[in-house]
């Protein structure tokens, strides 16, 4: 996984790249980043400041963006991550948990929590992975985000919630979450 995203290659994010590169809006709001990133890299950077983005303005939000991967992969020492835990969530059984903590004052702890766990667990031997990929953990339907869904009786954890959400949505008696919007609907 390549942590300096900035010049993919707008055909490996569409297939066929034709459609992304007629985008007009697009391709004329990222010439103004195209010395020091890709119209892939800045069609990344606008969905993640479409995610993350609290109302700052777009082009300082992609800059910011560009230079936090940047510094995220100088920090690692590498363009690449090894395969680590994308995700909202992991569950770990003991002899991880005890490798972590015998080693957590040697362990780099800045950047993003999943990148840093494929960093820490590299080194371990005969680790598996069981994938929690169908509905098991998404982020709260009102979001806009890419991994938004509607809650059901597999959700395990639902990222995204604020004060707001847990009011509306969270029965404490029955320890249950009913998500009442729908998705897409960004009432962030």
């Amino acid at each position: 996984t390549e942590l300096d995203w900035s010049r993919t290659h707008i055909c490996e994010l569409c297939d066929p790249c034709e459609p992304c590169r007629q985008q007009k809006a697009l391709v004329e709001f990222c010439e103004q980043f195209a010395q020091f990133m890709s119209l892939g890299g800045c069609m990344m950077a606008v969905q993640n400041c479409q995610i993350f983005n609290s109302g700052e303005d777009l082009a300082a939000c992609i800059v910011e963006k560009v230079n936090g991967i940047r510094r995220l992969s100088e920090y690692f020492g590498s363009k690449s991550a090894p395969r680590w835990l994308l995700g909202m969530g992991w569950v770990f059984g003991s002899t991880i948990v005890k490798y972590l903590g015998r080693n957590a004052g040697v362990l780099k702890v800045r950047g993003a929590a999943d990148v840093s766990l494929g960093f820490w667990l590299a080194p371990l031997e005969e680790v598996s992975w069981a994938p929690m990929n169908h509905g098991e953990f998404h982020d709260h339907p009102g979001t806009r985000s890419t991994f938004a869904a509607q809650c059901t009786e597999r959700s395990v954890l639902v990222h995204r919630m604020n004060p707001r959400r847990w009011a509306t949505d969270f029965d404490s008696g029955r320890c249950e979450i009913t998500c009442h919007e729908t998705p897409g609907n960004a009432a962030e």
